[in-house]
């Protein structure tokens, strides 16, 4: 049988949540790529792809703060 002190688990818990919450983050970064190489030579475009950007550092960075 495994035992593992308390503080090792929390840490492993971190770490698969962190695992789980990546992969939806992969999945929309993915499907934004079409958008990004598209977007910048339209009216406006730039901006909305800056806007994909922005959106999608802060989900990261809020997923990476909340994994401490």
């Amino acid at each position: 049988m495994l035992h593992a002190s308390p503080a090792a688990l929390t840490r492993l818990q971190r770490v698969l949540l962190v695992a789980l919450a990546i992969l939806p983050l992969l999945l929309v970064t993915a499907a934004t790529v079409p958008a990004l190489t598209v977007l910048p030579f339209s009216r406006q475009g730039a901006e909305r792809a800056l806007l994909l950007m922005t959106s999608i550092r802060e989900h990261t960075r809020t997923l990476l703060a909340g994994s401490r």
